[in-house]
This record gives structure tokens, C-alpha cells and sequence, in this order.
């Protein structure tokens, strides 16, 4: 997803419990920062077409509708997605040859595993990413 920088945003904040009088006090501040509208409201439901961001108890909701083409952009998440499962599949093939296993030095059966540790994590971003989008 890319925003310009200079993209007035608005976000809906989610205050979890203790944080909203801090949020309340230093809304200002958090406005002119991050050059956006923000609304703090515990009550808060997330918008259709929003992405999430959580921090402590509290969740942020920043409202993409008209800032995105989300047609785009789920048709680029699904490629990615497609393409972080065939990369899955793949490594996950090659770690289960015991020839590969047995064979390749120890340093490189770990580096396969920590790479499909990668790609699984990337994945199920994408796809979180992808239920955000709707």
C-alpha cells in the first residue's frame, strides 16, 4: 500500500483501558505528528475498509476508503499471497527430501528453516493483510 506522505489521514483510535486521558491530553501532538485526523473513542468499531494497528490495549484504525484503490491493492496482496505459497511449498518440499536433510550441511538445513519461518510469517501478513482490505 502506497500513501504519499503529504496524504492527510483519518484515524479512529480504540483507547483500551487507562489510555484515552493520555490520548485525550496529547491529541494535538499526535495530529500534527502523524498528519492525521484523529478521533479517540473507546467505543470505537472498525470501519469497513480500514487498516489496524495495535499499540499496548489500545487498537488504531486508519480508514483507507478513497485513499487506495482497493481493487488494486487486493489483487496485489492475492498475487503475493500466491506467490509466498508457492514459495512455502517449495522450501517445505525441499526440507522434506531427506536427501537434502541428511546431506547438506547443517548451516544450510537451518538457513532453509529459518527461510520458511520467513516466508510463513510474510504470508500470514499477507493474508491478514488481505481480510483488512475486505
Amino acid at each position: 500500500m502506497r500513501l504519499s506522505p503529504a496524504q492527510l489521514l483519518t484515524v479512529i483510535v480504540k483507547a483500551g483501558p487507562g489510555d484515552e486521558p493520555l490520548l485525550r491530553a496529547h491529541a494535538g501532538l499526535i495530529q500534527a505528528l502523524a498528519r492525521a485526523r484523529v478521533t479517540i473513542d473507546p467505543a470505537a468499531a472498525r470501519p469497513a475498509a480500514s487498516a489496524l494497528g495495535v499499540v499496548g490495549a489500545s487498537e488504531l484504525y486508519v480508514e483507507l476508503a478513497g485513499l487506495v484503490d482497493l481493487a488494486a491493492e487486493r489483487q496485489r496482496l492475492e498475487k503475493e499471497i500466491k506467490r509466498t505459497a508457492d514459495a512455502i511449498a517449495f522450501t517445505r518440499g525441499k526440507l522434506s527430501r531427506p536427501d537434502f536433510t541428511e546431506r547438506a550441511p547443517a548451516e544450510i538445513v537451518d538457513k532453509e528453516r529459518e527461510k520458511l519461518a520467513e516466508q510463513e510469517a510474510l504470508h500470514a501478513k499477507l493474508v491478514a493483510s488481505l481480510s483488512w482490505v475486505g
